[in-house]
């Protein structure tokens, strides 16, 4: 019997200490809402799918966006639920602090973001 071929991930990053990987699957991909989701975070074994088929500006757009939920969930972000001032802004506080992780400790990401390294 065939072992299934476990993909390589395209980028390996830390974000708030942790191990996240970063994977280009095919668009089908049955973790990308049937092909109509551009990417994919999956919180308990941080990993981010994003689809093979987008454009080089869709793909750092959606990497973005996908970093952005790995940080909301960290700091147990929820925007449907209703928060008082002070409490909305810590969570300011823990998404810049995400931010500041990625753009001080991730030298690689940032070069994917910015464009000039390809994924």
């Amino acid at each position: 019997m065939a072992r299934k071929k476990v993909p390589k991930p395209q980028l390996v990053f830390q974000l708030f200490g942790l191990e996240w990987k970063t994977y280009l699957v095919p668009s089908d991909h049955k973790d990308l809402g049937k092909g109509t989701d551009n990417g994919a975070c999956f919180y308990d074994r941080r990993e981010i799918y994003l689809s093979e088929a987008l454009s080089d500006e869709q793909l750092v757009t959606t990497l973005a966006h996908e970093i952005q939920h790995a940080i909301e969930d960290h700091a147990g972000i929820d925007y449907e639920q209703p928060v008082d001032p002070d409490v909305a802004d810590r969570m300011t506080d823990q998404v810049a602090l995400g931010w500041l992780f990625i753009l001080r400790g991730c030298p690689d990401l940032v070069e994917v973001l910015k464009r000039e390294k390809p994924l």
